[in-house]
């Protein structure tokens, strides 16, 4: 019963951020990507793939994609010939900032009836739950060292 309910408050969402991902040309992943990358500047894919629980290939091939965008930069790291540094351009940026834009109406829908305690409650847990699903990242989404 919990997961009929979770898959539909998250249908719920993903339905509100449909238009919004025609409207970009963006996919979902594509926006977590970007979400992602621009919370760890110079993270490498391998690191973000990591965290977002798909292959070192996937991540590589969607990364190259967003970068043939003018979405992400993808610079030599310093430390490891093989490895690129990945950072949110500003052309990203204002993707991401129209996708969110035009996504909080939606959500904000969804969690007009939480209180601010019920709120921060469900986002403790989501952030309980996502460590539980991906070990590898801790509460503040960082990578463990």
């Amino acid at each position: 019963m919990l997961s009929a309910r979770l898959e539909a408050v998250a249908a719920l969402l993903r339905g509100g951020a449909a238009k919004d991902l025609r409207e970009e040309a963006l996919t979902p992943g594509a926006v977590t990507l970007l979400e992602l990358a621009g919370t760890q500047p110079g993270a490498t894919s391998s690191a973000l793939a990591q965290q977002l629980g798909i292959s070192r290939q996937a991540a590589s091939k969607a990364v190259q994609g967003l970068v043939a965008r003018g979405l992400l930069e993808a610079k030599a790291h310093p430390d490891d010939q093989r490895a690129q540094r990945i950072t949110v351009t500003p052309t990203g940026r204002k993707a991401l900032e129209r996708s969110r834009k035009r996504r909080a109406p939606g959500l904000a829908r969804v969690l007009e009836p939480l209180s601010a305690r019920e709120r921060a409650a469900l986002s403790e847990l989501l952030i309980r739950l996502h460590i539980s699903a991906n070990p590898a990242v801790v509460g503040d989404g960082n990578p463990e060292d």
